[in-house]
């Protein structure tokens, strides 16, 4: 899973691109271009474990915009860290067990 995690921390680095997308309709096609690059990894990854194309849509979104509003969220998880909640919501979503979440 090496190619996705690296596509989900770059996405977690993009406050300060997206910030200059909007100025600079240069930098937004860029931008929209990188963003079709991750997405279409995350649904190929996805489709691997889905058949349903509008369910590999949904999780490929959903990992997307979780990694990049981790950082927003400044929301406690009860007993949980942070770092252990995402792994889980990557599990969940890309349908992975990683060796990071102790059960």
């Amino acid at each position: 899973m090496k190619p996705v995690d690296d596509v989900l921390a770059a996405a977690a680095n993009e406050h300060e691109p997206k910030a200059r997308a909007r100025r600079d309709p240069t930098a937004a096609e860029r931008l929209r271009r990188v963003h079709e690059a991750r997405m279409n990894l995350l649904r190929e990854v996805v489709g691997t474990f889905c058949d349903d194309p509008d369910e590999v849509e949904a999780r490929s979104l959903l990992a997307f915009c979780t990694a990049i509003g981790a950082s927003y969220l400044t929301a406690d998880h009860g007993d949980q860290t942070r770092q252990e909640v995402l792994t889980w919501a990557t599990e969940l979503l890309l349908g992975c067990q990683t060796q990071d979440a102790p059960r």
